[in-house]
């Protein structure tokens, strides 16, 4: 649950610009939480829905906080930083992309991947993009992997998952290749 002290860190990341190196659009709120700016709420809700679906049956993904919204044109004009976007704040999960994994981790990570997507569609909920290793975080010291970026996931019927599963199938045996 957001509370105010967490969205005065927001405001205060905001303001000062305290983003993750290379990803602009997350901001650093505190050591341990995160801020994903949104310019529309239906994405940052779709995400929140989703990662805490999967968060309570034991997928790998960070812990979602809650959503904060722009403030009203009200109160805009008592703050000196007014929130303009949407943000969904989350718990800041340490990893690095697939692209930077060590060669000896490439496997581990395959495995942990797959693993977790398994989870989620059992579920019945998977992305509606084509397959990308692009939308997790690998941690090289405790070899898991974490799902991450859920704004285009849907609900799907066994057929779609089940569709969804050959699809990862083929993705994986082309990796081996």
């Amino acid at each position: 649950m957001l509370n105010s002290n967490t969205i005065s860190k927001l405001r205060s990341s905001i303001r000062e610009r305290r983003t993750l190196r290379d990803r602009g659009y997350i901001y650093l709120v505190g050591a341990n939480k995160v801020a994903k700016k949104y310019w529309s709420k239906e994405p940052a809700l779709r995400e929140f829905e989703y990662g805490c679906l999967l968060f309570s049956h034991g997928v790998k993904v960070p812990r979602y906080y809650g959503v904060v919204g722009p403030d009203s044109f009200f109160l805009k004009k008592f703050r000196s930083n007014p929130i303009e976007n949407w943000y969904l704040v989350m718990e800041r999960v340490e990893g690095i992309r697939y692209e930077k994994i060590n060669e000896s981790d490439i496997g581990e990570f395959q495995r942990g991947h797959r693993r977790e997507l398994e989870k989620a569609l059992k579920l019945g909920v998977h992305p509606t993009s084509s397959i990308d290793i692009s939308d997790c975080i690998f941690d090289s010291e405790s070899k898991e992997v974490f799902l991450i970026d859920f704004s285009h996931w849907e609900n799907g019927n066994i057929n779609e998952v089940k569709l969804y599963l050959e699809r990862l199938d083929q993705f994986y045996n082309s990796l081996r290749k």
